[in-house]
């Protein structure tokens, strides 16, 4: 290999020293790592909010609340009917359980949509269906592009 022992760069890093555990080929000469403050130890909170913020999940973490706090933001009528299926290009897919609650969401969809902004302003569509349609396309013997058995009923 290279001769550099990793152990003792890594014990060097965590030691305080400035060592860097594996090299950073990005860097320039001009460009020196500074020391790591070893000192008093930080919150796991902090730590996490930053990488947050490093790293632009602000957004990402948000319309991912959308998951768990479907229930609150929605309210109880609407959740034990609906749930949120992905995030897909700022659009929300939301599943119901009957075609006659996808339809309902439908009508109120600019409302629902005000609702949801307000936890994941990142969201700006919705696209509301109802359950899975059985599927015609049974067998290993189907055609592409075509509806199935039902294809010659008019």
């Amino acid at each position: 290999m290279n001769g550099r022992d990793i152990a003792l760069d890594l014990y060097n890093s965590f030691k305080g020293g400035h060592k860097t555990f594996l090299p950073n080929t990005k860097k320039t000469n001009e460009e020196i790592d500074e020391p790591r403050n070893t000192g008093e130890p930080k919150p796991i909170g902090e730590l996490i909010n930053q990488l947050v913020s490093q790293r632009d999940w602000k957004d990402g973490l948000s319309e991912g609340e959308i998951f768990v706090r479907w229930r609150e933001v929605v309210g109880d009528d609407i959740a034990s009917k609906s749930e949120p299926v992905e995030i897909k290009e700022e659009k929300l897919f939301i599943q119901c359980t009957s075609t006659a609650w996808a339809t309902q969401l439908n009508l109120v969809k600019n409302q629902l949509l005000e609702s949801i902004q307000k936890v994941a302003p990142g969201i700006k569509t919705l696209e509301i269906f109802g359950p899975n349609a059985p599927s015609w396309r049974k067998g290993l013997r189907t055609v592409q592009g075509f509806q199935g058995p039902r294809d010659t009923y008019g």
